[in-house]
């Protein structure tokens, strides 16, 4: 017999503002759910356990606002959720599990888009929602992953008015370099000046007549950290090599805490800004993830890149490349 497991998720709040709105949302699920699988829900946590039937939690909500459903292996439900009574469904099978969101017209805008079949089929259903925040998210976080031509996109970039910019920064660095060159192995190295924390300008091209190793990373990147204290020593077998860090984000005091925590010997140039624009740059060198190396030879030819892989990977790339 199966059981039924219910996990009530109580979100409510005194308005303290009155754009401020309080959300129910309800999780049920037609058999006991996994162990390890969480919510999380403005970027916080919350485990599910098994037989617990009620959980509460205050929030508030200004805007409409997306979650996760995450499993132990990293699998994302994704629901967006909105002012009122939001029912979600986790419905799990043998061969399949499915998260259905009943209550939120945010998650059927969302589903709308992302159950369209060609270009346009998109075009109409981004059309209709242009002023929505869902669409104009969904456009922004999955324009990566739609099989459109650059003249599609730029179709779908004329109907996204100019207030509604400041909501699709990544697809708008993207809709730049249409037309400009990606970088490419075995070809000239695509330069940029980038800034450090205190505003130091550093130029890729002053680095030319020696090895220039970019490592690009994210303060939030466990691997990232990981690799860093077995490449600074690597390459104290290299005099000829400069290192560099570009991290994608902002978070210059986190990124520097930890690094400090770590007993990191910070005599590197670390970057966060650049003159032409981060992600764009990040997007010509077609990085997905994290952290991404790019070897530059003392000629400035890209020769390698690779992802993170492990000390020994890292070794055998510079003795390949370098004598």
């Amino acid at each position: 017999m199966k059981s039924f497991s219910t996990l009530l998720f109580l979100l409510f709040s005194t308005s303290f503002a009155s754009s401020q709105q309080s959300s129910t949302i309800t999780l049920q699920s037609n058999k006991d759910i996994p162990q390890g699988y969480y919510l999380n829900i403005q970027n916080k946590n919350y485990s599910l356990k098994q037989g617990e039937i009620a959980f509460k939690k205050s929030l508030t909500v200004e805007n409409p606002d997306y979650g996760y459903l995450i499993s132990p292996r990293g699998k994302l439900f994704t629901f967006w959720y909105e002012e009122g009574e939001i029912k979600l469904i986790f419905k799990q099978s043998i061969f399949s599990k499915k998260l259905i969101v009943k209550g939120s017209e945010s998650h059927n805008i969302f589903e709308k888009l992302k159950e369209t079949k060609n270009f346009q089929e998109f075009k109409i259903a981004f059309n209709v929602n242009k002023n929505s925040l869902v669409a104009l998210n969904y456009i922004d976080r999955f324009f990566k992953f739609l099989k459109f031509s650059p003249d599609e996109f730029k179709e779908i970039d004329n109907l996204i008015s100019d207030q509604n910019r400041d909501k699709t920064p990544n697809f708008n660095a993207y809709i730049n370099i249409i037309g400009k060159n990606k970088l490419t192995k075995n070809q000239k190295m695509i330069d940029f000046v980038g800034y450090d924390k205190d505003g130091n300008a550093f130029s890729t091209k002053d680095f030319r007549g020696q090895y220039l190793l970019i490592d690009i990373a994210a303060t939030w990147c466990g691997p990232c950290w990981k690799a860093l204290p077995h490449i600074r020593e690597s390459l104290k077998n290299y005099s000829d090599i400069q290192f560099i860090t570009l991290n994608e984000d902002n978070g210059i005091e986190r990124w520097y805490d930890l690094a400090i925590k770590k007993n990191l010997e910070l005599n590197w140039p670390v970057l966060w800004e650049i003159e032409s624009g981060k992600k764009e740059l990040l997007l010509q060198y077609e990085v997905t993830s994290y952290p991404t190396y790019i070897l530059i030879n003392p000629e400035g030819v890209v020769i390698d890149r690779w992802a993170f892989t492990g000390e020994q990977f890292f070794n055998a790339k510079l003795k390949k490349h370098i004598n």
